[in-house]
């Protein structure tokens, strides 16, 4: 009789925790799990190389590793790294061991590899050939005086 009684009887705290054991099981094994590129990028860093450049396009001032230290810690939030410069704060300087990808590294102009020659265009008496206009003129106005008036 008393073999009856305790093979029957099913405690409450054993229910709760095969409820919470299945719960758990049920999320891990049927949770949907975001895809990687809607979360990151391919480069595994939560920032990409066209926000790295919105932000030091708006603040050239800016180190470009430290911007994209602050992006790194704010999951790649701009507003949040912006609000941050904005309000004064400034931008905390990227530890040593962060290393971001080289490609972000470097910028537009030393990625193409070319740099374009600076033409330096000339003064516009130069360019239109107005040197023979003004000394003639000059040489007019020292006659006007000498003519007795």
């Amino acid at each position: 009789m008393s073999s009856d009684d305790e093979e029957a009887t099913i405690s409450i705290p054993s229910l709760v925790i095969v409820g919470v054991l299945l719960f758990f099981s049920y999320r891990y094994f049927f949770a949907a799990r975001p895809s990687s590129s809607s979360t990151t990028p391919r480069n595994g860093l939560p920032f990409t190389a066209a926000q790295v450049e919105q932000i030091s396009a708006m603040f050239p001032q800016l180190n470009r590793r430290d911007i994209m230290w602050d992006l790194h810690r704010n999951r790649g939030s701009v507003q949040a790294t912006t609000e941050r410069v904005l309000m004064g704060r400034g931008l905390d300087p990227a530890p040593p061991s962060f290393q971001p990808p080289i490609s972000f590294t470097t910028t537009s102009s030393t990625t193409s590899g070319v740099q374009k020659p600076v033409k330096i265009e000339p003064d516009l008496i130069t360019r239109y050939n107005l040197q023979s206009k003004i000394s003639s003129k000059g040489k007019e106005r020292e006659e006007e005086p000498t003519t007795p008036g």
